[in-house]
């Protein structure tokens, strides 16, 4: 038994030979840092509830995750769904995975005021301060949205908030692989569901919560088309208030309600 592992949670390495080489060293380099309790290993957290937390950055991810756990001290990283799935795939296939989702727009907006003001790592707060210092407002970065070429090759949008929340939820083909999705802006059935597994007595904390903002004088077009897909999903969320996602998981036993059609 590992020192560090519960009883039967350790990594799948059969699975590691259908990974490219590159992916699949860096999959070694984190299955070390776990063995050696030099990175916290998220499936100890994940294992009383037999659940999968996706935290997708400034979803509201840091109050869910101080409702759900507590006891910890500190956060985990913004793992994606298909990191959990390559890395840990037999609980993957039995465990309820989920995710919230959030108003793009508003998403985005909380994500240019943290790496504005709040972020600390340096190479983010260096980069802000001196290549992207002209940036001054959400309105200044909106309009550089719409006037740069090619924004998808800005340094900037490859960080993890400003990462689009499908980059989170599906996998390289574009599937979702997340089975319970719901909205931010009402999170009431999704609580609902989780409370049968994590018995949480506490309301969800308002942690870092962001100012509200007004886009209806903003050209927001391009920022639409750049997140069509996380609009798309985001706007079915919102109309049915939980998604269920069924990914061949009869033991979840969700409901037969609705599944995602965003694409």
């Amino acid at each position: 038994m590992s020192v560090f592992y519960p009883p039967g949670l350790e990594v799948n390495n059969k699975y590691l030979k259908r990974i490219p080489y590159s992916q699949n060293v860096k999959i070694l380099k984190t299955k070390l840092k776990f063995k050696l309790h030099a990175q916290d290993n998220p499936i100890v957290h994940f294992s009383k509830a037999e659940t999968i937390f996706v935290r997708i950055p400034k979803n509201a991810s840091s109050s869910l995750f101080q409702l759900l756990f507590p006891e910890t001290k500190y956060e985990l990283p913004h793992y994606s769904a298909e990191f959990y799935k390559t890395l840990f795939p037999d609980y993957y296939q039995k465990w309820l995975v989920f995710a919230p989702l959030r108003n793009p727009l508003d998403r985005i907006a909380s994500a240019f005021t943290y790496y504005r003001s709040y972020t600390k790592v340096p190479a983010e707060k260096k980069l802000m301060e001196e290549k992207y210092s002209f940036l001054k407002t959400f309105e200044d970065f909106v309009h550089w949205f719409n006037d740069v070429e090619h924004i998808e090759e800005q340094e900037m949008m490859r960080w993890s908030h400003f990462r689009k929340q499908t980059d989170y939820i599906c996998d390289a083909n574009n599937n979702v692989i997340v089975d319970l999705l719901f909205p931010v802006e009402d999170m009431e059935r999704g609580l609902e569901l989780l409370h049968k597994r994590y018995h949480f007595t506490e309301e969800v904390p308002h942690k870092n919560k962001s100012a509200p903002q007004k886009y209806d004088k903003l050209p927001v077009k391009a920022i639409e088309r750049y997140f069509s897909e996380d609009f798309k999903i985001w706007n079915q969320a919102i109309n049915d208030k939980i998604i269920f996602n069924h990914n061949n998981k009869p033991g979840l036993n969700l409901p037969e309600e609705n599944s995602v059609s965003y694409a």
